[in-house]
């Protein structure tokens, strides 16, 4: 366990009343959560609750983290329907920076602006921390009898520009835009609402770094924010090799080019490669809900990418009933080490987990 700094105590023992906290988030979000199976420094459980559009990551377990002077507290942050992901990382990421290095909760209103974004293939350098006036929310905790047992703060995924804006000028430069369009901080892929000089933009073209690529534009001609889930109904293209008939490494591998040159249409749901990452959904054996890591990795012909454990039951793969949509933001959180291949894959190619490395190979090559 990282030992906490400045002040941070954690309490091992369960606090009296501690799902307290856990009832006020189905209350808030009127939804029944689904734990995550791993804990933020072996304490700190995440939690997701979906509902009405939006994706909501809370911290469970953070109230037990002792901060000299303050009353309990857990965090949230919300987020569009499919785009969790970014959620649990921006939980993730504050739960042990308030532990590991600050002793203390995140200042609120006060940027937390970083050099490499947060989730990969998005532009969020930053994350801050707000309070009731954000939604006009009591964000206050309650037991049965009325009496106040914490608190809840709510984080905010930031652009790098809405960041700097809000430190240089005030957090009142969020929160204009947050009264004049609510909501539209949920969505992570947006362009900036605001520019570094404080003025209200409302998602005019962002200024591109010489290496960014350009936003896929939708049927409209507007940015897409994020790819539809193909069809549910389609049954994947699994190219299993068996035991003894291994595809080919021979030319594979990660391309260095990066992305083909055709990028797939919207209508697969893939959109390109890259920048918007969270947007591609995968087809996944439902088997890696229990039985995690994703040990096979391929992208069809159709573009289509398909994964498994690699140890499903022999004929498992052959039934397209045992196959779920994923974002590929949420394989990338919890196997980060898919992301080279991933995000460069050619059509027809593999990624499969030997021991501690992936090998890469061309599907069909004998």
């Amino acid at each position: 366990m990282t030992v906490p700094r400045k002040g941070a105590v954690i309490d091992v023992s369960l606090r009296s009343g501690s799902d307290v906290f856990a009832i006020d988030f189905e209350r808030r979000f009127s939804a029944v959560p689904t734990l995550a199976p791993e804990r933020i420094g072996g304490l700190v459980s995440t939690a997701l609750y979906e509902g009405h559009g939006t994706a909501t990551v809370a911290s469970l377990g953070l109230e037990r983290v002792i901060f000299a002077g303050e009353e309990p507290l857990e965090v949230y942050c919300e987020v569009r329907a499919g785009q969790h992901a970014a959620a649990a990382v921006a939980v993730t990421r504050a739960v042990r920076r308030m532990v590991e290095d600050l002793g203390g909760p995140l200042p609120l209103h006060d940027p937390w602006l970083v050099a490499h974004p947060f989730v990969p293939g998005t532009k969020l350098h930053g994350i801050v921390a707000v309070d009731a006036a954000w939604r006009g929310m009591d964000m206050g905790v309650y037991d049965a009898s009325g009496r106040r047992r914490g608190r809840v703060i709510e984080l905010v995924l930031l652009t790098e520009h809405e960041a700097i804006a809000a430190s240089e000028h005030g957090f009142g430069v969020l929160s204009q835009v947050a009264s004049q369009r609510p909501g539209a901080f949920r969505d992570i892929r947006r362009n900036d609402l605001v520019d570094p000089s404080g003025a209200i933009g409302f998602g005019w073209p962002r200024r591109r770094r010489d290496d960014e690529p350009a936003a896929l534009p939708d049927e409209a001609g507007e940015p897409s924010s994020v790819a539809p889930a193909p069809d549910e109904s389609a049954a994947p293209v699994v190219t299993a090799p068996s035991v003894r008939e291994e595809p080919s490494t021979a030319g594979a591998g990660v391309p260095d080019a990066g992305v083909p040159d055709e990028e797939p249409s919207v209508a697969t749901g893939l959109g390109p490669i890259g920048d918007e990452v969270l947007g591609i959904h995968i087809r996944v054996s439902r088997y890696v809900r229990k039985h995690l890591p994703i040990r096979w990795l391929q992208r069809g012909e159709d573009g289509v990418f398909v994964g498994w454990t690699a140890d499903e039951p022999e004929g498992y793969l052959d039934d397209p009933d045992n196959f779920e949509w994923w974002s590929l933001g949420v394989i990338l959180f919890e196997q980060p080490d898919l992301e080279p291949y991933a995000t460069s894959a050619l059509p027809g190619t593999y990624a499969k987990r030997v021991l501690s490395h992936w090998e890469y190979g061309t599907l069909g090559e004998r």
